[in-house]
């Protein structure tokens, strides 16, 4: 959201009659329910819309996509990370890795949801991949267990605040876990 912005000339009439077109709009005949987030900041940022951030192909007017932005207000890389680099800021500077799940109406963006792949923690961005193999890692090195003997699921919920995730983790003991089962659950 720290990508877009309300231009300053906008009346109280104009915001709420933005607000209404993201409360009541449809596209392929499902309703979404979007929130204005407002909109690019002209020579500043540019925002655009994509299917998926490998091909950056624009979505439709109101069709959902992913937000995608350029300008002065992005990072420049990950420090000491290259490849990470590579893969959030792609050709023409557009940075690909904020996660939010976004449709624009008239140069208007409202935001949908969050990426279900990207949990917020601390005002970093998480994979839940990410967390599950290093917490299946964990297990199985701290408790001896062969390789898939344990089954993590990671899932985000927005519980104390909607900018940042709560991290709920469910852990399925499988083959090789017997008599380990008290020992690591008072871990």
């Amino acid at each position: 959201m720290q990508v877009c912005g309300t231009p300053i000339e906008t009346f109280a009439g104009e915001r709420l009659a933005a607000f209404k077109a993201g409360w009541s709009h449809s596209f392929g005949g499902q309703d979404l329910v979007g929130y204005y987030i407002g909109r690019e900041h002209e020579g500043l940022t540019a925002c655009k819309v994509v299917k998926d951030v490998a091909s950056m192909e624009e979505c439709a007017e109101g069709e959902p996509g992913l937000l995608v932005c350029r300008g002065g207000n992005i990072m420049r890389c990950y420090v000491g990370d290259e490849e990470a680099t590579k893969k959030a800021i792609v050709e023409g500077g557009w940075y690909t890795n904020l996660g939010d799940v976004v449709f624009s109406l008239n140069g208007d963006l409202y935001w949908l949801s969050r990426e279900s792949t990207l949990l917020i923690k601390g005002g970093s961005n998480y994979s839940y991949e990410q967390i599950n193999s290093e917490l299946t890692a964990l297990a199985e090195k701290e408790f001896q267990i062969k390789s898939g003997g344990v089954t993590v699921a990671v899932v985000g919920l927005k519980i104390d605040s909607e900018h940042e995730d709560t991290c709920c983790v469910t852990v399925e003991l499988g083959a090789g876990w017997e008599g380990k089962q008290g020992e690591v659950e008072d871990r």
